[in-house]
């Protein structure tokens, strides 16, 4: 399982500002410091942002001075094009594409175009799937287009999105918690779903935020080991605590398979007792 840095984020005050002004020095010992950290790859993610269209190939620019790693693009049409002709590796991903129809299908287009490798969340309008059922249908859907737009499966990755599911903290109230069982059974089988394994990723962090420290550093390093044993290609996550990298590594080392679900309860039980 490979660990791609979420902290190249144009909502972090210091990245937008370096991106304003083209600081690059910044962006430069950012990416270094993330890559040291023990990250595979780094996301570019400038969510919606419009007010450059050369924003992300200067970012682009910027990163390929010092690495030719993995990079996860924000799915922003206007900029695409010139990220791609900025890039001089090639390892490229458009990111967070939604398997709405119109969206889906534009954004295939472009990864045939661009020879680029596409990151599909496993939700579109009307749709978050709440079964393994609906999750493996959807993630047919996609794979079906994927295949009928001539992108080889090789480089169509799948995001069921973890999501949250109500529980009872050891106080006795309700509250959400990253529902890691459903997730990794939902990795384990997508994999599965043609002969060769399809690619799933994963915004590990996204469900933390809020979490007490101690509390949110053991949830990501016993759940990132749960989901290497169920089959994950990528983590995206904050990497600036290079201790967590470190434990994840090793958790990582001594996963084992096959996975069982029996195992992500215990992920649970130690979270609910911090």
């Amino acid at each position: 399982m490979k660990i791609i840095s979420q902290n190249i984020n144009i909502f972090n005050p210091r990245v937008y500002e370096a991106v304003t002004k083209r600081d690059g020095k910044f962006i430069i010992d950012l990416a270094r410091q993330m890559l040291n950290n023990g990250a595979s790859g780094l996301e570019i993610n400038l969510g919606g942002w419009r007010t450059s269209d050369s924003a992300m190939p200067w970012l682009v620019r910027q990163i390929r001075k010092v690495s030719d790693c993995p990079l996860f693009l924000s799915p922003i049409p206007a900029s695409l094009k010139e990220a791609v002709e900025a890039d001089s590796i090639g390892n490229l991903f458009i990111n967070c594409v939604t398997a709405d129809p119109s969206r889906l299908e534009s954004m295939l287009n472009a990864a045939y175009c661009l020879n680029t490798s596409i990151v599909v969340l496993l939700i579109k309008k009307g749709l978050c799937p709440s079964s393994l059922d609906e999750v493996l249908l959807l993630a047919e859907e996609v794979l079906e287009k994927a295949e009928k737009a001539d992108i080889p499966l090789s480089k169509v990755i799948l995001d069921p999105v973890l999501r949250p599911r109500l529980s009872v903290d050891p106080s006795g109230y309700m509250v959400n918690r990253p529902d890691v069982t459903f997730f990794a059974e939902s990795v384990a089988l997508i994999g599965m779903l043609r002969e060769q394994k399809i690619k799933t990723a994963a915004g590990l962090s996204n469900l933390t935020v809020g979490m007490a420290a101690p509390v949110r550093s053991h949830y990501e390093t016993s759940a990132a080991g749960i989901f290497a044993s169920a089959g994950l290609d990528y983590c995206i996550m904050d990497c600036s605590n290079r201790q967590r990298l470190d434990e994840i590594a090793l958790e990582q080392e001594g996963a084992k398979g096959p996975w069982f679900a029996s195992s992500v309860g215990e992920v649970f039980v130690c979270n609910q007792s911090q």
